[in-house]
């Protein structure tokens, strides 16, 4: 499952690389073609807001390398903390970091970091499940129920109903 979640997570960062690389290009070129200095420092500054996000996406890779590669979780939380650093709006590394913080055992972090991802990117399912699970172990059951519910909502998966019914079962809410 972890070797998964690691083929998973290195193809999505392989395609957000080559999309960084190609707007960095396009952008390039626009920065020759411009005329008039507003539009120059218009084109500096998403360059590098650009190479802030392909910055932020190689330390997403390299914390998915230490969480799920190498089950290395301190090394996990700081690379994803220094993704955090390169760009605060990128839900991925909030989720991610709260895995491996759960993985650490500190659920209290990890359930902030998930309410950001989820504040950050409302409709990742994924954010919604991982918390959910977080919250059933934890014997909160009715905020487990209530993700899982939102998943549903959202995106109907049986990991969504398999995770609900559990916790139902668990409550023996027959």
């Amino acid at each position: 499952e972890d070797y998964d979640k690691l083929q998973e997570a290195y193809k999505k960062s392989q395609e957000e690389a080559r999309s960084l690389t190609q707007q960095l290009q396009q952008l390039k070129g626009e920065l020759a073609a411009a005329q008039t200095q507003p539009e120059k420092e218009r084109i500096r500054t998403d360059i590098a807001h650009n190479e802030q996000n392909f910055s932020a996406s190689q330390w997403i890779e390299r914390g998915n390398t230490l969480l799920y590669g190498r089950r290395d979780y301190f090394g996990a939380v700081q690379a994803y903390t220094q993704a955090i650093a390169y760009d605060a709006g990128a839900a991925e590394a909030w989720r991610q970091r709260a895995m491996a913080r759960r993985a650490k055992g500190n659920t209290a972090e990890a359930l902030n970091d998930f309410a950001e991802a989820i504040r950050l990117s409302p409709y990742d399912t994924a954010a919604y499940l991982q918390r959910a699970s977080l919250y059933a172990l934890l014997r909160r059951c009715d905020a487990a129920i209530d993700d899982y519910t939102l998943v549903l909502g959202i995106e109907p998966q049986a990991a969504a109903y398999t995770g609900r019914g559990s916790v139902y079962l668990s409550r023996h809410a027959w």
